[in-house]
């Protein structure tokens, strides 16, 4: 009986020191989890498909979200769909490779800035240049507008 239970306290010392942390979970590739890839917008922009396997079959699958599916959040982050109450003056800079804000959404904003007579934005675009700008006359350009912007607006 003495036996018994110093063997339960033993496992359950080993039990107590054996917790599962990030770290354990990153060394062991059963827990790893399996990003998308591939990611691509459907011409009309309203559906984006990828590649992924969740499940680790042999080869990946292909999803697509709609954005009807996603409607509520992207009304409230998109400003497409605040166009309309643009008051100020708008300097729009994107990169035409940007992965986080697509160029093809720059041009829908655009055009919906066309259509609601807007006459108070500008947009920069950069062929070059993603998200986070490199090259050094994209800079040197971005910078010029938005000082620019500053002196004909905020001097006034």
């Amino acid at each position: 009986m003495a036996r018994t239970l110093l063997v339960i306290l033993f496992f359950s010392l080993v039990t107590l020191h054996a917790q599962l942390t990030v770290e354990k979970i990153m060394e062991d590739p059963k827990w790893i989890g399996s990003s998308p890839s591939a990611p691509q917008w459907s011409a009309d922009g309203q559906q984006l498909f990828f590649r992924w396997n969740p499940k680790k079959d042999k080869l990946d699958s292909l999803y697509t979200i709609s954005i009807g599916e996603l409607t509520p959040a992207y009304r409230r982050s998109s400003p497409l769909y605040f166009a309309e109450g643009l008051q100020g003056n708008l300097l729009i800079c994107n990169g035409m490779i940007d992965v986080n804000v697509h160029y093809q959404d720059v041009v829908k904003l655009t055009q919906r800035l066309i259509e609601l007579e807007k006459d108070n934005w500008e947009l920069a675009s950069y062929p070059l240049e993603d998200h986070g700008f490199v090259e050094p006359s994209s800079w040197t350009d971005e910078y010029k507008r938005i000082l620019k912007l500053f002196e004909t607006i905020l001097k006034n």
